[in-house]
């Protein structure tokens, strides 16, 4: 198939203080679609005038075609996971666990990078194309989400939520990867998805 030039399109919103939240930021997103997949590209800057912590991840879900990814095998490139309450915020020490085929709604972290620097979670059905996700090293976090407990039971395990992440889950509480951006600081990172034939 032959592709048309590259798609793009930004979304642009300046997220203003309110109770709780000191702080001016200007967002900024580029997507970017081709024949290699789709690159997201995030760029926040800080209008305020004193120093802001800050965190960014997105949401996406992988698919590959089938009814459910219970037959689709998964690679994600964490060597831990942080494991969660009843709540699901992280509870402390970390512990190295293969994926099997449990319910997951957990965060990894410690990623293995291919030389290019980017941490890639990969998808395959057992016949067919599969799909990657892949954060550059800006997201030293990615949460995987099996859609087990969306409210919508016909959703279920239809897709794998894998979300590239700045900071761990409640990172506003514990601290854990949060970033600090100082006054007309701009924080980049950059996240996609690719086709795997």
């Amino acid at each position: 198939m032959l592709w048309p030039a590259a798609r793009r399109f930004s979304l642009g919103y300046v997220l203003y203080g309110c109770p709780g939240w000191d702080w001016v930021l200007d967002c900024r997103l580029e997507y970017s679609l081709d024949a290699e997949g789709l690159t997201v590209d995030t760029t926040v800057t800080i209008r305020s005038q004193t120093a802001c912590p800050y965190g960014t991840g997105a949401h996406p879900y992988l698919s590959v075609g089938t009814p459910t990814i219970d037959t689709a095998e998964c690679q994600v490139p964490g060597a831990v996971y942080l494991p969660v309450d009843d709540a699901g915020i992280p509870t402390g020490p970390r512990k190295q666990q293969p994926l099997g085929s449990r319910h997951i709604d957990v965060a990894y972290t410690q990623l293995r990078r291919s030389p290019d620097g980017l941490a890639r979670v990969r998808l395959a059905p057992e016949d067919g194309p599969a799909v990657a996700l892949w954060a550059d090293e800006t997201y030293p976090y990615l949460e995987i989400f099996t859609g087990d407990t969306l409210p919508d039971a016909h959703r279920r395990r239809t897709g794998l939520g894998v979300e590239p992440m700045t900071c761990a889950p409640n990172a506003f509480n514990s601290g854990e990867g949060l970033i600090t951006l100082d006054p007309g600081q701009t924080h980049e990172a950059q996240w996609g998805i690719d086709p795997i034939s």
